[in-house]
């Protein structure tokens, strides 16, 4: 099984700012989910918040690193999460499932891309993955962050990342690199304001978006 399946998620070390060992590639678990909210809010984008350091959240880190002037390794280590936790606010907060994240449709998703391609919609195939999509987290990661809750039940209250986040500075440039799979923004003094990771390339060479 994946180590990041079988990691550990300690609610009060993800709050806490001074819980912050160093983290890499190949890291999970709490300081890991801490660093991607964070990182979200700062729009540094690490795709989806699954707890797993990936190859995306590096390329996220160093780029939020070349952005506060710390060398771009990649790792979070004191001087990345001294920048990181000037955002005070929780990294996780209660949530109430509403009725409309219940409602539907939900569609069961064939994986065969052709038969995908027959289907009139592409809906949710289930409240947790809808739920999900809208606090950009893995299912796995609210089923770990919430055991004994039913997704399809309005009104439950749920742990969720606190992606909340101010409207990011007006971009004078935006560049879109193939090589570094992503998308950033910069102001008009190419210093970098956005970061986030993309499928790019021609449709006979797809680059594939993974963690």
């Amino acid at each position: 099984m994946p180590r990041h399946l079988e990691m550990r998620l300690d609610i009060g070390q993800v709050n806490d700012p001074n819980g912050t060992p160093e983290i890499g590639q190949g890291s999970s678990g709490s300081a890991v989910l801490r660093a991607q909210i964070l990182l979200a809010r700062a729009h540094f984008s690490c795709a989806e918040i699954d707890a797993h350091f990936g190859r995306v959240m590096r390329g996220a880190v160093a780029a939020f690193q070349k952005a506060r002037g710390v060398e771009p390794t990649g790792v979070v280590r004191a001087e990345t999460w001294r920048f990181l936790n000037e955002d005070s606010a929780p990294a996780l907060l209660s949530a109430t499932i509403a009725p409309e994240d219940v409602s539907g449709p939900f569609t069961s998703i064939p994986e065969d891309t052709l038969e995908k391609a027959k289907l009139s919609e592409l809906n949710y195939s289930s409240a947790l993955e809808g739920i999900a999509e809208k606090y950009h987290s893995s299912p796995k990661l609210l089923t770990k962050l919430n055991p004994n809750v039913s997704f399809d039940q309005a009104g439950a209250e749920i742990l969720v990342p606190n992606i909340a986040a101010p409207v990011p500075e007006r971009a004078a440039k935006v560049v879109v690199s193939k090589s570094k799979r992503c998308v950033i923004a910069l102001d008009k003094d190419g210093r970098i304001l956005s970061y986030y990771p993309a499928s790019v390339g021609s449709h006979h060479d797809p680059l594939p978006l993974g963690g």
